[in-house]
C-alpha cells in the first residue's frame, strides 16, 4: 500500500522511483524491519536502490506501523516553473 502511494506522489510530482535520491522509513516496531525489507526489495528498481535510513519511531498517528520519506528529483523539463524561474530540482514526500 506505502509504495503504491509513494509512486502516485511521485508520478503526480512529475518524476518516478528511478529518481529517487534518498528515503527515510519510520518503523513503529523495528520487528518488521524483515517484511519491510520484503516488500522495499520487490518494489525499488533492481541495481538502483537509493540509500535508505530505516529506524523505529513513535508515529505521529498511533494507528501507523509505518512512515516514509522521499526525497526524489524531478524531470529535467521541470526546473523551471511557468514564468521561466528555475526550481529545486528535487522534493520530499511522505506517506504513511
Amino acid at each position: 500500500k506505502e509504495t503504491g502511494q509513494i509512486e502516485q506522489r511521485l508520478i503526480e510530482a512529475g518524476s518516478d522511483k528511478t529518481r529517487i535520491l534518498r528515503t527515510q522509513i519510520y518503523l513503529k516496531d523495528i520487528a518488521d524491519i524483515v517484511a519491510m525489507n520484503e516488500v522495499w526489495d520487490a518494489w525499488v528498481v533492481p541495481g538502483s536502490a537509493p540509500p535508505r535510513a530505516t529506524v523505529e519511531a513513535a508515529l505521529a498517528d498511533p494507528t501507523y506501523r509505518i512512515e516514509i520519506v522521499v526525497t526524489a528529483r524531478k524531470n529535467r523539463e521541470q526546473f523551471q516553473n511557468k514564468k521561466g524561474h528555475r526550481v529545486m530540482p528535487f522534493f520530499s514526500i511522505a506517506s504513511a
